[in-house]
Protein backbone atom coordinates (compact mmCIF):
# COMPACT_ATOMS: atom_id res chain seq x y z
CA UNK A 1 0.00 0.00 0.00
CA UNK A 2 2.86 2.78 0.93
CA UNK A 3 4.76 2.25 -2.43
CA UNK A 4 1.06 2.42 -4.27
CA UNK A 5 0.68 6.16 -2.49
CA UNK A 6 4.82 6.45 -3.07
CA UNK A 7 4.11 5.73 -7.24
CA UNK A 8 0.73 8.03 -7.23
CA UNK A 9 3.01 10.80 -6.06
CA UNK A 10 5.54 10.03 -8.46
CA UNK A 11 2.86 9.52 -11.33
CA UNK A 12 1.56 13.10 -10.58
CA UNK A 13 4.86 14.84 -9.65
CA UNK A 14 5.93 13.61 -13.42
CA UNK A 15 2.39 14.84 -14.60
CA UNK A 16 3.17 17.79 -12.47
CA UNK A 17 7.00 18.64 -14.12
CA UNK A 18 5.75 17.64 -17.86
CA UNK A 19 2.54 20.38 -17.58
CA UNK A 20 4.86 22.66 -15.77
CA UNK A 21 7.28 22.23 -18.93
CA UNK A 22 4.80 22.29 -21.50
CA UNK A 23 3.06 25.50 -20.30
CA UNK A 24 6.76 26.94 -20.01
CA UNK A 25 7.27 25.95 -24.28
CA UNK A 26 3.86 27.42 -24.76
CA UNK A 27 4.73 30.87 -23.07
CA UNK A 28 7.84 30.65 -24.99
CA UNK A 29 6.41 30.17 -28.03
CA UNK A 30 3.77 32.89 -27.18
CA UNK A 31 6.23 34.94 -26.14
CA UNK A 32 8.19 34.76 -29.75
CA UNK A 33 5.21 35.65 -31.99
CA UNK A 34 4.24 38.42 -29.66
CA UNK A 35 7.60 39.62 -30.30
CA UNK A 36 7.35 38.94 -34.09
CA UNK A 37 3.96 40.84 -34.08
CA UNK A 38 5.63 43.91 -32.67
CA UNK A 39 8.45 43.91 -34.90
CA UNK A 40 5.63 43.72 -37.68
CA UNK A 41 3.98 46.40 -36.50
CA UNK A 42 6.65 48.85 -36.15
CA UNK A 43 8.06 47.88 -39.85
CA UNK A 44 4.30 48.52 -41.01
CA UNK A 45 4.61 51.94 -38.63
CA UNK A 46 7.62 53.06 -40.45
CA UNK A 47 6.34 52.22 -43.82
CA UNK A 48 3.58 53.88 -43.64
CA UNK A 49 4.55 56.87 -42.23
CA UNK A 50 7.00 57.17 -45.24
CA UNK A 51 3.88 56.48 -47.60
CA UNK A 52 2.20 58.91 -46.01
CA UNK A 53 5.08 61.75 -46.00
CA UNK A 54 5.18 60.80 -49.99
CA UNK A 55 1.29 60.97 -50.17
CA UNK A 56 1.30 64.92 -48.52
CA UNK A 57 4.20 65.75 -51.03
CA UNK A 58 2.48 64.40 -53.80
CA UNK A 59 -0.63 66.09 -53.17
CA UNK A 60 0.60 69.43 -52.76
CA UNK A 61 2.94 69.03 -55.95
CA UNK A 62 -0.41 68.79 -57.23
CA UNK A 63 -2.04 71.52 -55.46
CA UNK A 64 0.80 74.10 -56.77
CA UNK A 65 0.74 72.26 -60.18
CA UNK A 66 -2.81 73.02 -60.75
CA UNK A 67 -3.06 76.22 -58.99
CA UNK A 68 0.11 77.10 -61.99
CA UNK A 69 -2.02 76.03 -64.48
CA UNK A 70 -4.99 77.43 -63.28
CA UNK A 71 -2.72 81.27 -62.80
CA UNK A 72 -1.14 80.74 -66.50
CA UNK A 73 -4.99 80.25 -67.86
CA UNK A 74 -6.07 83.54 -66.13
CA UNK A 75 -3.17 85.12 -67.74
CA UNK A 76 -3.69 83.77 -71.39
CA UNK A 77 -7.28 85.04 -70.94
CA UNK A 78 -6.62 88.36 -69.86
CA UNK A 79 -3.95 88.94 -72.44
CA UNK A 80 -6.43 87.60 -75.17
CA UNK A 81 -9.07 90.06 -73.38
CA UNK A 82 -6.82 93.10 -73.74
CA UNK A 83 -5.57 92.02 -77.40
CA UNK A 84 -8.79 91.66 -78.77
CA UNK A 85 -10.37 94.83 -76.56
CA UNK A 86 -8.23 97.11 -78.64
Amino acid sequence: MNTDFLDEIQYWMKHYDEEIERRESEMITLQNEYEKLIEDHNILKVKYEAHKAEMEDWLEYKRIRREKEEREALELWAAIKIQVGK
